[in-house]
């Protein structure tokens, strides 16, 4: 769903758009010897490049819960695979981000709660606890993956995967 400016997300919500283009580059980083992929990422690349003055001027304070934690993960894993990605204003949510994990480091967090909207930025230790009725962490697709993830392997967590898995089914039918 790569809009013709490049980004992937709402136009209308230019403080998000950043999140869901650097992930889907990620996800197709993989791909880029294809012709299509090499092209879908080249556009989204230029996207990030104009898009990355939109940085330079918004108000930290006045972002969408989780941006300021899961940006710089992703902006991260993106140079490490190498994706020409401007990181200069991106690096203002740095000090952020650690400010917040130092506040969920000392805090105990049940699910359903606001921060495990966010817990694939944060979260490692895919425990039963972070599960809330829906099988889902935080009622979010990428932090239930980010706990799938996590679990693989892990025969305790069979059902509970599943379950998960169940989520991320009903989430994608329902888009």
């Amino acid at each position: 769903q790569q809009q013709a400016d490049g980004g992937w997300g709402n136009p209308c919500l230019p403080e998000i758009r950043d999140v869901p283009t650097v992930a889907a580059l990620l996800a197709l980083v993989h791909y880029r010897d294809q012709f299509e992929s090499a092209k879908i990422v080249e556009h989204g690349l230029n996207f990030l490049q104009r898009h990355h003055q939109f940085w330079a001027s918004v108000p930290l304070k006045d972002l969408p819960v989780g941006i300021e934690l899961i940006l710089p993960l992703l902006v991260q894993e993106a140079k490490d695979y190498g994706l020409a990605i401007p990181t200069r204003h991106y690096e203002k949510l740095i000090p952020i981000r650690e400010k917040k994990l130092a506040q969920i480091a000392k805090l105990q967090f049940q699910a359903a709660t606001p921060p495990t909207f966010s817990w694939e930025a944060w979260g490692n230790e895919p425990d039963l606890k972070w599960l809330d009725v829906t099988g889902g962490v935080g009622h979010n697709p990428a932090a239930t993956v980010h706990w799938l993830y996590l679990a693989k392997g892990r025969p305790e967590l069979k059902e509970a995967s599943r379950n998960a898995e169940t989520f991320l089914t009903r989430a994608a039918e329902a888009t």
